[in-house]
Formats: structure tokens, sequence, C-alpha cells
């Protein structure tokens, strides 16, 4: 998803596997362009080409265009509000 900053596009990409899903395909790249779209208010303009968010048993870990996030489905497909919202952290 191309997320505009002035005269100059960020692509908010997801890498996740099919076990994310339906959580992820719907949630998980507009999150990131939200979440660009916010910290950008707050301090400057994203300064990178592209932003990830990469799904992982492993959170918290943050670089400068990658975020390893959590998060995943109940084996139906269902998830919590505190899951959906927590994959923007």
């Amino acid at each position: 998803m191309a997320v505009q900053f002035g005269d100059r596009k960020v692509m908010a990409m997801s890498m996740y596997p099919p076990e994310g899903n339906p959580l992820w395909e719907k949630y998980s790249t507009r999150v990131v362009a939200h979440t660009l779209h916010v910290y950008s208010r707050h301090t400057f303009d994203f300064p990178y080409p592209v932003a990830w968010s990469v799904h992982t048993d492993r959170v918290g870990m943050e670089y400068p265009m990658v975020a390893f996030n959590g998060g995943r489905p109940e084996p139906d497909g269902t998830y919590s509000e505190r899951t959906k919202w927590s994959m923007s952290n």
C-alpha cells in the first residue's frame, strides 16, 4: 500500500504466514500505513522508502524499516480486540 508523504510515497508492506489470516490479510498493511501517518504527525515524515510488518512469535524488536509483530487468530479464525490492536505495537 502506497502512503503519500508530500511529493513522495512510502510503501507499507506486510509479511505473514497463512496461519495469520484472516487477521493479517485484513489489517496488517493498513496498520502499517496508519502507524506511519500517526508517528509522522508527531515527529517527522518517515524517511525510508519501505515500512515492513513481519509476523513472528518473538515480538518487540524494531529496525528503521522493519517491525516484528505478533498476533495470530485462534484456529477457528476468530481473534480478540486486544490481539487485533496489538498489531500496531
